[in-house]
């Protein structure tokens, strides 16, 4: 027990909770599905916490730790729950949990509703990204490709998560491993036979989400029209940062809109990404 308010505690997430977690997430209109909770619950399971009200669970948050860097996500409070602080003080328990583990850095992505929240505790925005979604229609534009594009080798991990972390300037290995268990991303090879991009996507509840993805420019535009073109009349998201005008670009042209913005914000020391060389996110549970 970590927390606890006049009217909930706060506990660590056990597996038992994932169903309810889910529930909570589904009902706020989000994407994630049980084996997202699964591998977030696997990847962090000292760092995810659930609030708890009368033997009922109101409210979660998660807090992965990343090397120096602290990710923060999820924090869903029941809808008559709210307005009571109860997502303040998850959201301090996260902050707690990463202090406590000794990491310089806590990131997240905030919505509108969640920004003034994390303002107050002393979050500071750091850019802006564009989460682009719908179905997926033939793009009307023509345009040549500079690289093959080839479902990655488990010899190929390592490259991959080299490509990563020079976009992200986070080490993010536990992460992508997991996620490569579970869905191989797609590469970029150059006319010299290199690795210059990857792309991720996992299945979503609602949509399949794109993300993450490091590499060149030219890599990173290959990579999307690619994925776009083999997901013809399916529903997809990519959350873009707001300064990738290429893959913005590319997005509309194959019929998606912005659904909404989010808020990059960062608590403590800043750690920025690359601006050429980081293209989507892996969501707002990772960045």
């Amino acid at each position: 027990m970590l927390a606890s308010m006049s009217t909930a505690a706060i506990r660590t997430m056990t597996e038992k909770d994932l169903s309810v977690a889910l529930m909570l997430s589904t009902s706020v209109g989000w994407n994630q599905i049980a084996a997202d909770w699964k591998r977030m619950l696997l990847l962090e399971p000292r760092g995810c916490f659930v609030a708890e009200l009368n033997g009922k669970v109101v409210g979660t948050t998660l807090c992965c730790l990343f090397g120096p860097v602290a990710w923060l996500a999820m924090v869903i409070v029941r809808e008559d729950q709210r307005g009571c602080g109860l997502g303040r003080e998850l959201v301090r328990t996260g902050l707690e949990y990463a202090q406590k583990q000794g990491v310089k850095t806590v990131r997240l992505d905030a919505t509108r509703l969640g920004e003034a929240v994390y303002s107050k505790l002393g979050f500071v925005p750091q850019f802006e990204l564009a989460r682009m979604g719908g179905t997926v229609s033939p793009s009307a534009e023509s345009s040549s490709t500079t690289h093959r594009i080839l479902s990655a080798t488990a010899a190929q991990f390592e490259e991959i998560i080299a490509l990563d972390q020079d976009g992200t300037r986070t080490e993010r290995e536990k992460l992508l491993r997991r996620l490569f268990s579970e869905w191989s991303p797609l590469i970029a090879i150059s006319s010299t036979e290199q690795i210059e991009g990857f792309l991720a996507s996992r299945q979503g509840r609602l949509s399949t989400q794109y993300g993450p993805m490091s590499g060149t420019d030219a890599a990173a535009v290959d990579l999307l029209r690619h994925a776009l073109t083999n997901s013809c009349g399916q529903p997809v998201i990519a959350d873009i940062p707001m300064h990738r005008e290429s893959l913005l670009q590319v997005a509309r042209e194959f019929g998606l809109t912005q659904q909404r913005t989010l808020l990059r914000m960062c608590f403590g020391d800043p750690v920025e990404e690359s601006p050429q060389r980081f293209h989507l996110s892996y969501g707002g549970e990772f960045g």
